[in-house]
């Protein structure tokens, strides 16, 4: 009976113990709602020149296999309106693996298929590039190919 008579007297031992509680609760919906890691991806705007930013969750997985569906993901397209595709639909990620800080990422033939006027496979790569690098600092360069060739391309900035 003392416990309550506390309570009822002390309202900061109340407050307290309210949000505590509220604490606890939450802590534990967190913990048993996480499913994986948030990635930001960014795609050409079709109003601007510059890039929409899109927020996706994916599911938690380990070491390399990350970047693997991180950039399976990015080659799907964005999910908003006012974005372009990176690549055409059907281009696949066919090895994307890390070695001592080095990205090697090799594109299927669909890669090299859009024929609209503002293509550029450069842009494309650059695109992909501004991705990766930004979602996974510990990659300092990227190796491109297409079915086994290696692309060069030039970065202007």
């Amino acid at each position: 009976m003392s416990f309550i008579r506390l309570i009822k007297n002390d309202r900061r031992f109340f407050l307290f113990t309210v949000l505590a509680f509220l604490f606890v609760f939450s802590f534990i919906f967190f913990v048993v709602n996480y499913r994986g890691a948030r990635y930001h991806f960014y795609f050409e705007s079709t109003d601007t020149d510059g890039y929409e930013m899109e927020v996706r969750q994916l599911p938690s997985v380990k070491g390399r296999e990350k970047i693997e569906l991180f950039t399976e993901e990015l080659l799907l397209g964005p999910s908003i309106q006012r974005a372009k595709r990176v690549f055409p639909v059907g281009t696949r990620a066919i090895f994307c693996f890390e070695h001592k800080k080095v990205l090697y990422l090799n594109l299927s033939k669909e890669a090299l298929y859009d024929f609209s006027e503002s293509a550029s496979i450069g842009q494309n790569l650059k695109v992909i590039e501004k991705n990766i690098m930004t979602n996974f600092p510990s990659v300092r360069k990227i190796e491109f190919f297409i079915e086994g060739n290696s692309i060069k391309f030039e970065d202007k900035n």
